[in-house]
């Protein structure tokens, strides 16, 4: 056995456990990502606690709800009861809320 392909052989494991490492973490993200451009680009108001159910769900499900940048998000709007249903209802929140809620959502 070459010395290259004793390398290869003792490397391939631990690479290999790394890339699988790595693939939760970007499968969550690109969940993340796809709910937020689905809440971002919901035009009419009453159906955030839909869409934010989702995310409420996804957050929770990778314990992300106690985690850096997410606990406060989550606090504020996905611990409300209507989002908790997660049924459409018009006059949620006014156009106000529903602003700095989209501006917090870009910054998750």
């Amino acid at each position: 056995m070459t010395p290259e392909s004793l390398l290869g052989a003792l490397l391939r494991p631990l690479l290999d456990a790394l890339a699988a490492w790595g693939r939760p973490r970007r499968e969550r993200r690109a969940n993340l990502d796809k709910l937020k451009r689905e809440i971002l680009s919901v035009g009419v108001k009453h159906l955030y606690p839909e869409r934010l159910q989702k995310l409420r769900e996804l957050i929770v499900a990778n314990g992300l709800d106690s985690a850096p940048g997410f606990s406060d998000f989550y606090d504020r709007w996905l611990t409300d009861p209507v989002v908790e249903i997660g049924e459409p209802v018009s006059g949620w929140h006014s156009d106000e809320k529903i602003a700095q809620m989209r501006q917090e959502i870009s910054a998750l």
